[in-house]
């Protein structure tokens, strides 16, 4: 896979749209005169595109991503048969859906996959305390009545979808540990939190796997998920997977720290009085995994960004660490 910096980017950007306008628009797809997305400018962890348009024949307005990297044709071909796979089995609560897939297809060196847009009710930053923890509950708690995979899909499943134990929980975050050591060699007090979080995981295996074996849509938050119409979306095929039914719960809480923090007290609140001091630890614990995930993130981010805004993802760093700390100190 090709590794951009933010000016190869952007010049990436400009060359495959002068390619995409014209092959889009024979697949009945009219891109905007600016169609990037916000953040279309940031450089990526993979070359995939995404932009804005409208469908001809119905109107429609879509969602276009794209890519001309093989690697990550593969990965938007798979996002298409996950897709499948849990609208053919049934695998999704009534309460949940996804975005239509209006075409998907290759052209050339293109790979390419088109979505309705869907417009959002309300930004999740415009919601009320009260309006903001029950969009979040909604989201939350209907993931748990997703209804068993049957048999006969599992095979499918099991090609599919990543499946996360205990085990594969505690060899990842240590794997992140790794890679962290490297980025962030300078940041000792992030390297202390990561080992602390890596020793709480290990102890808490057996904890971790009570609670797996679950599909669910892992990094639930309000720019993965949409309430469009009154009706629940989420937008992201390629975050299905089976694990630990908290861990979305965490990725969700854990972005009310940052964009929320008074909805992240809320929710915190409401599974300590609503579903007793076990699911509590294992939500702190798979608090600390997501957290650790989120630092490497952003670790791996600061390696690829300009200089100028380098400073800006140290505060991100500092601010997770924080929050990390402060969870393994909560019992």
């Amino acid at each position: 896979m090709k590794q951009f910096n933010q000016e190869t980017w952007e010049a990436y950007l400009e060359k495959e749209l002068g390619v995409l306008v014209p092959l889009l628009a024979s697949e009945g797809v009219t891109l905007d005169e600016d169609p990037y997305l916000p953040g279309a400018y940031a450089v990526p962890e993979a070359p995939i595109l995404t932009l804005l348009g409208t469908h001809t024949e119905s109107g429609k307005r879509v969602v276009v991503q794209v890519t001309s990297d093989p690697g990550t044709a593969k990965e938007l071909t798979r996002d298409t048969e996950r897709r499948e796979c849990v609208e053919r089995h049934g695998c999704l609560p009534l309460t949940i859906r996804l975005p239509e897939e209006v075409a998907f297809g290759r052209r050339d060196m293109h790979t390419f996959m088109v979505t309705e847009y869907l417009y959002e009710d309300r930004s999740f930053s415009e919601l009320s305390l009260e309006d903001a923890f029950f969009f979040a509950l909604r989201i939350l708690e209907a993931q748990e009545q997703t209804p068993p995979m049957p048999y006969r899909a599992m095979r499918a499943a099991n090609k599919l979808f990543d499946t996360y134990t205990a085990e594969r929980y505690v060899n990842t975050l240590q794997r992140y540990r790794r890679e962290v050591s490297k980025l962030l060699s300078e940041h000792q007090q992030t390297q202390e939190m990561l080992a602390l979080a890596g020793a709480t995981l290990l102890r808490e295996r057996e904890r971790i796997d009570r609670y797996t074996g679950t599909l669910l849509y892992r990094k639930a938050s309000p720019e993965t998920v949409r309430i469009s119409d009154g009706e629940m979306y989420l937008l992201d095929h390629a975050l299905f997977h089976f694990g630990n039914r908290y861990e979305s719960w965490a990725h969700f809480i854990n972005y009310c720290a940052l964009h929320r923090p008074e909805v992240e007290a809320a929710l915190v609140d409401y599974v300590h009085a609503n579903r007793g001091p076990e699911v509590a630890e294992v939500l702190r614990i798979m608090r600390l995994f997501t957290l650790v995930e989120v630092i490497h993130e952003d670790a791996r981010a600061r390696e690829r960004v300009e200089a100028n805004k380098v400073a800006d993802i140290e505060v991100r760093i500092d601010f997770w660490t924080a929050v990390l700390q402060t969870q393994l100190s909560t019992r």
